[in-house]
């Protein structure tokens, strides 16, 4: 693609891809004021006079210069035939220069065209009208030329028309139809009546007056007359202007009474506008390259694929036809003092002239002479495009746009944003805003910022990024730049826009106005809430409260001082930006924290950029201008509202982008961090203060969520710690992340969910040291002691608990719990025995899992499962045969249901003790002392043989608990019976315990293999394997222990072998 650089009207200009005119080429170091006015446009009785240039004098130069517009083509046509007498041709020419303008043009080309006969037959243009209506030659003609201007307003049109035709007649008085037409008959040949400006004459006369009347009448009679004969022609201008509406009126009453004689014609139309300029200000254009920049133009238009578009910007260049017809011709010219295509002509020429003296000065982006080219710091092209629509105009030009000395707002901008105030970019814009405004009716006055794009035709220009420039142009640059609500147009008027106001009004607001209303602004951006505490503009941080966190805003006065102090002293001249916020930063934390101030951990110190400080002032003073002008200015008050919700929200956006650093201790060292460069796009909906704690959490200075590693760190060597101590101590240990007691207490909840810790509801009477537990609040212990359960609340009374020593406190008050009902089920076994159902109903105040603890654990107690018969039977001393001792025996032990008789160590004993014996029974047993026993005997072993019967296993060893454990559950696997596994591991930084584990409990099992498998160091560790039932050792059962010999342990078999 072609670069655009190689496109620009000024490469254009310097590779003579496009030339001017001499006349204009030969000004450029005159400048534009230098444009003569006659070279481009001339009073018609200059003409007649002789006092014009050469271009309009001479008629081979005059048709030269002259583009042929289609209504000229016409009106040469109509003349020719109707002083050659052909059918058809109207005898009156009205030219209406409401639309267009171009009438003095045509005069003068009629003119030419019958008085240098001979010279216009030879232009190719008349000689192919000439042809169109059959006419070989130009008849010889009289031409009347009258000029309103010119001619004694004493004397009446019948005495100047006398004087024109040298008749005495006509001379003395008006006269009738008939005489005017013999009079005319007498010249002898066709007469052509050129009239102009007659409407000054009949001003001049009185246009409402008797007199004005007579030669109206007169003057009708004259069209009458010439349209009653076959070859005369009256050639009228008829201007439209309100300085002489009445004679204007008068006229086009004329020519509408003779409709069907009279032809009224624009000369000049919209379409020709362009032609008339190229063919009188351009010499040459490069044909090829014109295409080539149409179709970048339309590609800036959204109109790339657009064949007629590209084919009307390449037949207008230079030219960019949104300005020259759809501003210039379509909007400008609608104003009464704007001459149309004489004014157009002028503006253009002196445009041309200025390019050509500033050539290096114009944008390379810019493509065609467009509304950026018109630089309305000429005070010859201000003017023109000034004085036409009053002297308001004027002002809003050089006040908001352009001006000799450079320093109209827009120019302004420019210098400082891009070091130029001619041909600048808000220059530019602000000219084309200026000239869509210059429309009679204000409310379609202006543009969009795509009517913008299209009169500027300028590549470095998108609709959106014009549309910045006007927004900032209209909020913050221009005095008189409006913009409509309902269509988005931007456009000029005389009056100061509110925003103007606004910001005139905002230099009268004091700083203690600044400081009230912030005061008020801050909370909506700061907002305090459970775990969050904001303070606002404190000098110093006292003892703050440490359950949250707790956000100091310094004060934005004090910073801005303080800066301003250090970048004046001798040390910090020339320093970086960067150097000197962050010595003014240490300067003002110093005066507000120590390393002795309590509870420093709490406390975040959030600090304002001090270059932003004037920005946001500045905002707030806006504001609160706004605020005061509704009061006061009625008439906008709804503007006035609209600008003060802007500024409102704007400045809660000014102290988010102000306040950008935050400090805080980390150890005795102060951090200084960024807080907006690291904010999640959910945080962006949040206030700004918890965007700042979101920035602290993603920096590590606070935590939302708490591990046990945290919480151990908090407790040091305590086994437990009150509630209360341990949510104020993340604010006293500055080496530590800060814990707000909001999410301190829902780690606490989580990590007793998940039993890594224990917490106890505690009241008085409730013990928390091992020694203390006693048979009578044990229970209450165990109620109140929870461990890897859900709590509901965390209260500051109560107590957090390692688990380990949890457990500890745990297994004595389940000790001492399961002794005291013991003692109550020793009470009710009167016959020393008792099925547990019974025993179960007498005792309904404990539970049955309470029952059977105390049952397992008390060595006063034993169960019996079987037949109840067999069992009394032994009580009372009964014989038995071999298979029934065998049986009762056996009975020992086992899980405890419902049919489970529970009986009395000591009458336990005597039962074994009266069947294993070989011997016959003794009467009924009771509580005697046992006497020595034969049969199975309970012993420890190495390794087991073959017809043992197994009852469990204690395996003691180092380093190789990984092995042993994984060999003991794969056996458990392999056996599937009911067993306990318990574990004891210690080491330098582990203390593991795990107690009987039910074989059968898949997940614990599994948690317990886990556990083993995260410990790295080599540990000392104990594991004792329990079966509920002995399990006869055969030779499958020494297949699955054989992986045990793999280790180095020490292995202790507990079976029972026949004595």
């Amino acid at each position: 693609m072609v670069g655009v650089s190689s496109l620009s009207l000024k490469y254009a200009i310097k590779n003579g891809k496009l030339k001017f005119s001499p006349d204009l080429e030969r000004l450029k170091e005159k400048g534009p004021s230098a444009v003569d006015e006659s070279l481009f446009a001339v009073e018609f009785s200059n003409f007649l006079s002789g006092d014009a240039p050469d271009v309009y004098t001479d008629p081979r130069k005059f048709f030269r210069a002259t583009y042929f517009t289609q209504e000229l083509k016409n009106i040469i046509k109509f003349a020719v035939s109707r002083v050659s007498g052909l059918e058809g041709a109207p005898a009156i020419l009205a030219l209406d220069t409401t639309f267009g303008g171009g009438k003095t043009h045509t005069l003068i080309a009629l003119y030419h065209l019958f008085n240098e006969r001979n010279v216009a037959i030879a232009v190719p243009e008349i000689r192919e009208l000439l042809q169109e209506v059959g006419i070989s030659e130009i008849p010889t003609t009289k031409i009347i030329s009258i000029d309103g201007h010119s001619i004694d307003p004493s004397k009446d049109l019948w005495e100047i028309l006398g004087e024109a035709l040298d008749s005495e007649e006509l001379k003395e008085g008006p006269k009738d139809v008939p005489t005017i037409k013999e009079v005319i008959r007498s010249v002898g040949q066709p007469v052509l009546f050129l009239l102009d400006e007659l409407v000054v004459y009949f001003e001049k006369i009185g246009a409402s007056s008797e007199r004005a009347d007579r030669n109206k009448a007169f003057l009708h009679s004259l069209m009458v007359a010439v349209a009653g004969l076959k070859t005369p022609l009256v050639v009228i201008t008829i201007p439209q202007s309100q300085a002489y509406k009445r004679a204007s009126e008068l006229l086009s009453s004329l020519v509408q009474i003779l409709e069907r004689s009279a032809k009224s014609l624009s000369p000049v139309s919209k379409g020709d506008i362009i032609k008339i300029l190229k063919k009188r200000l351009v010499e040459h254009v490069d044909r090829n390259f014109a295409n080539r920049v149409a179709k970048e133009v339309a590609v800036l238009y959204g109109s790339y694929s657009d064949t007629t578009k590209i084919d009307k910007l390449a037949e207008s260049y230079p030219f960019n036809p949104e300005l020259v017809e759809e501003v210039f011709f379509g909007r400008a010219a609608l104003f009464e003092n704007f001459q149309k295509t004489r004014a157009i002509m002028r503006i253009m020429a002196k445009t041309i002239v200025n390019i050509l003296a500033h050539l290096d000065e114009l944008p390379d982006t810019s493509l065609m002479i467009s509304a950026g080219e018109i630089d309305l710091s000429e005070a010859a092209i201000r003017d023109e495009l000034t004085r036409p629509f009053g002297n308001n105009f004027k002002e809003i030009v050089e006040v908001d746009i352009a001006n000799d000395k450079g320093d109209a707002h827009a120019q302004e901008e420019d210098r400082k944003k891009e070091g130029r105030t001619r041909f600048g970019t808000h220059t530019r814009i602000a000219t084309a805003v200026y000239l869509y405004s210059l429309y009679p009716e204000v409310q379609k006055a202006g543009g969009t910022p795509k009517d913008i794009v299209r009169v500027l035709a300028d590549t470095s220009l998108k609709p959106g990024t014009v549309e910045e420039y006007l927004i900032k142009l209209y909020n913050e640059v221009l005095v008189h730049l409006w913009r409509h609500s309902g269509t988005g147009k931007y456009y000029f008027k005389p009056e100061v826009n509110p925003r103007a106001l606004v910001r005139r009004h905002a230099k009268d607001i004091k700083d203690t106005e600044v400081r009230k209303s912030l005061l008020k602004t801050i909370p909506k951006v700061f907002k305090s809430t459970n775990y969050l505490k904001i303070h606002i503009f404190e000098d110093k941080v006292e003892n703050v409260e440490p359950r949250s966190l707790h956000l100091f805003l310094t004060d934005y006065e004090e910073v801005l001082e303080e800066y301003k102090r250090v970048s004046q002293e001798e040390e910090f001249a020339g320093k970086e930006k960067s150097i000197i916020v962050q010595e003014t930063f240490n300067r003002i934390i110093s005066r507000m924290i120590e390393i002795t101030t309590p509870n420093r951990n709490a406390v975040v110190i959030v600090l304002p950029d001090p270059e932003m400080v004037p920005k946001l002032t500045e905002t707030v003073k806006q504001r609160i201008a706004a605020e005061n002008l509704k009061k006061e200015r009625k008439d906008i008050k709804d503007e006035l509202s609209e600008i003060a919700k802007e500024y409102e929200a704007k400045t809660l956006q000014m102290l988010v982008a102000t306040y950008t650093s935050a400090a805080y201790y980390k150890g005795n060292e102060i951090v200084i961090i960024p807080i907006s460069s690291i904010v999640s796009e959910e945080a962006e909906k949040k206030p700004y203060s918890e965007r700042i704690f979101e920035v602290l959490v993603s920096k590590g200075k606070v935590l939302k969520s708490v591990g046990l590693a945290y919480v151990e760190e908090l407790m040091g060597n305590k086994v437990y710690i009150k509630v209360k101590e341990l949510l104020d101590k993340p604010a006293k240990i500055p080496k530590l992340p800060y814990v707000p007691a909001t999410f301190l207490k829902e780690g606490i909840k989580n990590l007793v969910k998940e039993g890594k810790l224990a917490y106890l509801k505690w009241s008085d009477g409730i013990p928390l040291e091992v020694g203390e537990i006693s048979t009578a609040n044990a229970a209450k212990l165990l109620e109140n002691l929870k461990l890897g359960t859900e709590l509901s609340e965390v209260r500051e009374g109560d107590f957090v608990l390692k688990r380990e020593y949890a457990e500890e406190l745990i297994e004595k008050a389940k000790q001492k719990k399961a002794d005291v009902i013991a003692e109550k089920i020793m009470k009710h076994l009167s016959d020393g025995y008792r099925k547990f159902r019974d025993l179960a109903r007498s005792l309904p105040n404990y539970g049955d899992e309470d029952l059977k603890e105390a049952i397992r654990t008390s060595p006063k107690l034993e169960v019996w499962n079987g037949e109840e018969g067999l069992f009394i039977r032994a009580v009372n001393g009964e014989e038995l045969e071999e298979s029934e001792r065998r049986v009762l025996l056996n009975g020992f032990g086992g899980p405890i249901e419902d049919s489970t008789i529970i009986l009395t160590s000591e009458l336990a004993e005597d039962i074994k003790r009266r069947y294993i014996i070989d011997m016959g029974p003794v009467g009924p047993i009771g509580p005697t002392k046992p006497r020595g026993s034969k049969g199975p005997k309970k012993i420890i072993v190495e390794w087991p043989e073959k017809g043992d019967l197994w009852k469990g296993l204690e395996i003691a060893g180092k380093g190789e608990l990984t092995d042993d454990m994984g060999n003991v559950l794969g056996i458990l696997a392999l056996l599937n019976v009911d067993a306990k596994v318990s574990l004891v591991a210690k080491g330098e930084r582990v203390d593991l315990k795990i107690r009987e584990v039910e074989a059968n409990d898949a997940q614990k099992l599994e948690d317990a293999a886990r556990a083993v498998s995260e410990i790295e160091e080599d540990i000392d560790y104990t594991i004792i394997l329990e079966f509920s039932e002995g399990i006869e050792v055969d030779d499958e059962v020494l297949d699955y222990i054989e992986p045990l010999k793999d280790t180095k342990s020490k292995k202790e078999f507990t079976v029972e072998r026949e004595a």
